[in-house]
């Protein structure tokens, strides 16, 4: 990760502890976070972000979703370089 924005950095780390032991997150977490940058409402729309892909993610493995080809993958890269999460209404 070096290279990356500090903040970036803190919240990465901050997001990969909640995914994968998320029973060892504690305030401390959430400060360190704090003290490198991340507002709250950064930290918790990181959050919300982590919670709808960390979602989606299970329910694909669940329903055995198949994996798009790359041409579709390659669609789908443009629209969110292209659009990002404000989808497409006016």
């Amino acid at each position: 990760m070096s290279g990356l924005d500090p903040r970036l950095q803190a919240a990465l780390k901050f997001l990969e502890k909640l995914t994968l032991t998320p029973q060892q997150v504690r305030g401390a977490d959430a400060l360190a976070a704090r003290a490198a940058g991340i507002s709250d409402s950064a930290l918790r729309e990181a959050i919300y972000v982590c919670l709808v892909l960390s979602t989606m993610d299970r329910l694909a493995d669940a329903f055995q979703f198949p994996v798009p080809d790359a041409r579709i993958l390659k669609r789908y890269a443009w629209i969110a370089a292209n659009f990002g999460y404000r989808g497409f209404s006016a």
